[in-house]
C-alpha cells in the first residue's frame, strides 16, 4: 500500500498489484499516490483508478476534475465521469470551459509545441456536446461569437457526430438529446447559417451547420455538401426559411440557381445531323466547327446523339472530344463575399475566362495573380455537377487581418480536388517564403489536369485557398 501511495515511478505497478489482491482497500492509497506523483505517473494512476467501481471513486475523479494540477488530468477525470454518467459533470466541465477560454493565446514557440492547444479545445467542446443538456449546449452557444473558425467548426462537428463512438468515446454510450436540449442544439446550428468563414478549401462554417442540421433532423432539413457553391447557397437559404418558419418569422427571398439554358432542338439537331451525315472528313470537320460555335448550350443534345451513335461511327470520336471540351467550359464567374472597388476590378479580370474551357494553366494563373490591396489571400473554387451546366467558378478574396502572434508560416495552401468519388489532391502546404513557390503551383496544376481529364459527366470539385501572413 505504501508503494502505491508514495507517488513514485513504481506506484502504478504497486497500484495494479493492490487492486488484484485487495480491491476494497485500493482507493485511498491510489488517491494519495495521484496527489504526490509527477504528471506522467499521475496519468497512469488515474487510468488504474478507473478500474475501480463505486461512488467514492466518482468523488475522487470529481476532485481531480475540479482541482487537478494539469488540464490533461482534469480532462481524463471528465471522461471517466462521462462514462459513469455522473450528474455533477456538466457544471464542472462548464467551469473548466470558461477557465480554458480565459487563457491567453500561446505565443512562445516552445510553449506552442509543448501541447496542441486546440486538441484541448476540441476535447472540451466534445464533452460539452456529448453531455448535451441545455446548460452545456448554451455554454457552447454563448461563446460562439468569440471562437476562432477552427473552434466553431469543432462545435458543429461535435454536434453532428455526437452519438458516434470514436476516439476516447469508442466504448461509451452517449445518451440522446432531450427535446429541450435538441431545440438548443438546433438553434445553435441555425445561428451559424450566415457564417461564411472557410473551414477547408471548399467547405464554409455555414455548409457544416446546414449539413449537421440535415443530418440530425432529416425530415425537416435537406442539404447536400457535395453540391456546387450556388446550389449550396440555395439549400442554405431554404434551411434558413424553414428555421424562420418554425420561429413564426417571414421567409426571405431565395437566391437564384444559375443554369445553362439548353439549346433549342431545332437549332442543335440540324447541326448534329451535319456531323453524323458528313460524307468526308473535310465536311465533318466543317460541321464540327459549326457545332462547336454553338457552345455549352448544345451539350445535352450532343450527349443524346452519342447514346444512339454506333461505337464504330466516324463521328463518335470527334463528338466525344467535343463533350469533354464543352463540359469544362466556365459558364459562370461569381464573387463570394461583399463587393468593393478592388474586388470588382479583380473579378472583371477573372471574368475574362468566362465561356472559355477551364485549364490547369488558367486556374493557377488566377491563383498566382497579384491580389488587390487590402487582401491577404484568395479562395478559388471550380465546380461541375452532373447536369450539363459546365463549370461554375467562384472567387473569394480574403480580407487583410492582423498577423497572429504565433509561430505560423508566412503562407498556407489548402487544396481539395475531387473527380466524382476520387480524391486527387487533398493537402495542406505551408512555407516561410513571402509567397508560395512555383513548385506548389505546379503540384496543384498536375492534380487539376487529372481532374479535367475525367469523363464529361463526372462531378468535379477543384478548391484551392492561398493565404499569406502579413
Amino acid at each position: 500500500m505504501e508503494d502505491a501511495a508514495n507517488g513514485g515511478w513504481d506506484s502504478p505497478n504497486a497500484a495494479r498489484r493492490l487492486i488484484a489482491k485487495y480491491p476494497a482497500d485500493a482507493l485511498v492509497p491510489i488517491t494519495k499516490g495521484i496527489s504526490r506523483s509527477d504528471a506522467s505517473t499521475r496519468t497512469y494512476l488515474l487510468q488504474i483508478l478507473g478500474n475501480l467501481p463505486g461512488d467514492a471513486v466518482n468523488a475522487s475523479f470529481l476532485v481531480t476534475l475540479k482541482t487537478g494540477p494539469e488540464l490533461d488530468d482534469r480532462l481524463y477525470a471528465a471522461r471517466e465521469l462521462f462514462a459513469r454518467q455522473h450528474p455533477e459533470l456538466g457544471p464542472a466541465i462548464i467551469h473548466e470551459w470558461k477557465r480554458f477560454l480565459k487563457q491567453p493565446p500561446k505565443s512562445n514557440v516552445a510553449d506552442f509545441f509543448k501541447h496542441d492547444h486546440d486538441d484541448d479545445a476540441e476535447e472540451l467542446i466534445t464533452l460539452l456536446a456529448r453531455i448535451g443538456n441545455t446548460e452545456t449546449l448554451r455554454a457552447l452557444a454563448q461563446e460562439l461569437p468569440r471562437l476562432s473558425v477552427e473552434r466553431r467548426s469543432m462545435v458543429v462537428y461535435a454536434l453532428k457526430y455526437r452519438e458516434h463512438q470514436w476516439g476516447f468515446y469508442i466504448d461509451m454510450k452517449t445518451p440522446p438529446l432531450s427535446p429541450e436540449a435538441g431545440r438548443v442544439a438546433e438553434e445553435l446550428l441555425a445561428s451559424l447559417l450566415d457564417d461564411t468563414d472557410d473551414v477547408e478549401a471548399v467547405k464554409r462554417i455555414s455548409d457544416l451547420a446546414a449539413w449537421a442540421l440535415g443530418d440530425r433532423w432529416p425530415a425537416v432539413y435537406t442539404f447536400n455538401p457535395k453540391s456546387p457553391f450556388g446550389s449550396r447557397n440555395h439549400q442554405i437559404a431554404v434551411i434558413k426559411n424553414t428555421w424562420r418558419g418554425k420561429q413564426r418569422l417571414p421567409a426571405h427571398p431565395l437566391p437564384e440557381v444559375k443554369r445553362v439554358a439548353r439549346l433549342r432542338d431545332n437549332v442543335a439537331n440540324p447541326a448534329l445531323k451535319k456531323v453524323t451525315d458528313a460524307k468526308s472528313g473535310r465536311d465533318r470537320l466543317a460541321a464540327m466547327r459549326e457545332l462547336e460555335s454553338l457552345g455549352l448550350p448544345s451539350l445535352p443534345a450532343v450527349f443524346e446523339t452519342l447514346k444512339d451513335l454506333p461505337a464504330d461511327h466516324a463521328a463518335r470520336q470527334p463528338l466525344e472530344t467535343l463533350t469533354q471540351q464543352l463540359a469544362c467550359v466556365i459558364s459562370d464567374v461569381q464573387l463570394a463575399g461583399p463587393p468593393s472597388p478592388t474586388t470588382a476590378e479583380f473579378l472583371s479580370t477573372v471574368s475574362a475566362f468566362k465561356n472559355q474551357p477551364l485549364t490547369a494553366q488558367a486556374f493557377v494563373k488566377i491563383l498566382a495573380a497579384p491580389r488587390p490591396n487590402g487582401t491577404r489571400g484568395i479562395k478559388l473554387l471550380a465546380e461541375r455537377s452532373e447536369a450539363s451546366d459546365g463549370i461554375q467558378l467562384t472567387v473569394c478574396l480574403i480580407p487583410a487581418a492582423p498577423a497572429p502572434n504565433l509561430p505560423v508560416p508566412r503562407w498556407t495552401i489548402l487544396c481539395e480536388i475531387e473527380a466524382g468519388k476520387e480524391s486527387l489532391s487533398p493537402f495542406i502546404s505551408s512555407g516561410s517564403n513571402t509567397e508560395p513557390t512555383k513548385n506548389e503551383f505546379d503540384q496543384i496544376g498536375e492534380a487539376i489536369v487529372k481532374a479535367l481529364a475525367a469523363p464529361p459527366q463526372t462531378p468535379l470539385t477543384i478548391g484551392v485557398s492561398v493565404i499569406c501572413k502579413q
